[in-house]
């Protein structure tokens, strides 16, 4: 644990905390490479890691006070670099990240949202791109969100300087559940529960092919080459599914935890 981001390990899987509620939870140098050593020191180690955050609002974005400060001592103003290196971090990592968004997400704390696998959302949440207003493109959240909507949606994110409610978020495929906020958390929990509880090989390889999916996907041909040549990187790396099939012979298939027993 830093004085900036609570880290918590599970069996398979870890949850960070953004921890600076009196600061919004703003991204300064510290919380970013805070971030950036524990996502490493994960590598290997987590199937899934949890964002979380403490306090009203999820994330007000980079810490713009502190860039300002910077500058005026003639500091090299580095923050858009570590930012864009630790959005890229979340997005190749490894690990299923899955944000839980209690709260407002404003600029960087919607590229938080965006870099993410999985987003649960509190019904109190939203979504805020200012840059237009602040002089310029939202340079990381707009290209990590452009491509999950339509064009007038995407103006209207980049251009309004308003809130996307969870609703709304939820509608337009940028998160996947909206909940009671104090569910939030707990949500995101027992996701990453259960992914801890599969092949890591596997999990890395589904991860893999999110991104590398769109491209492949041309035509049904390229697409049902594209989900062989996954499997076949799974088998080269476990025997998972031969193990699950041997399993299933024997008892059936298994039951989603959330299933009703009824």
């Amino acid at each position: 644990m830093t004085g900036t981001l609570r880290v918590e390990r599970f069996e398979g899987w870890a949850r960070l905390t953004l921890d600076r509620p009196a600061k919004r939870n703003a991204l300064d140098r510290a919380l970013r490479m805070a971030l950036s050593k524990e996502l490493e020191a994960l590598r290997g180690e987590a199937s899934a890691v949890v964002l979380a955050a403490n306090g009203d609002v999820f994330c007000a974005g980079l810490d713009l006070k502190e860039r300002e400060a910077d500058k005026a001592q003639g500091d090299r103003d580095s923050a858009n670099d570590e930012w864009r290196a630790l959005a890229l971090l979340l997005r190749e990592h490894p690990a299923i990240i899955v944000t839980a968004v209690t709260g407002l997400a404003i600029g960087a704390g919607a590229t938080l949202v965006g870099v993410s696998d999985l987003a649960i959302a509190s019904d109190d949440a939203a979504l805020r791109l200012p840059e237009a207003a602040l002089g310029s493109y939202a340079a990381l959240s707009g290209p990590v969100t452009q491509p999950e909507l339509s064009r007038k949606r995407a103006a209207w994110l980049l251009l309004s300087n308003e809130d996307v409610p969870a609703a709304d978020a939820l509608a337009w495929g940028l998160v996947n559940e909206v909940r009671p906020r104090d569910t939030v958390v707990a949500r995101a929990g027992e996701l990453a529960t259960r992914i801890a509880g599969y092949d890591r090989a596997v999990v890395e390889e589904i991860k893999r092919a999110l991104d590398s999916a769109p491209s492949a996907m041309r035509n049904l041909t390229g697409s049902l080459d594209f989900g062989q040549a996954v499997n076949r990187r799974i088998r080269s790396r476990t025997d998972a599914a031969d193990r699950e099939l041997a399993r299933f012979a024997t008892e059936g298939p298994k039951r989603s935890s959330t299933m009703d027993d009824g």
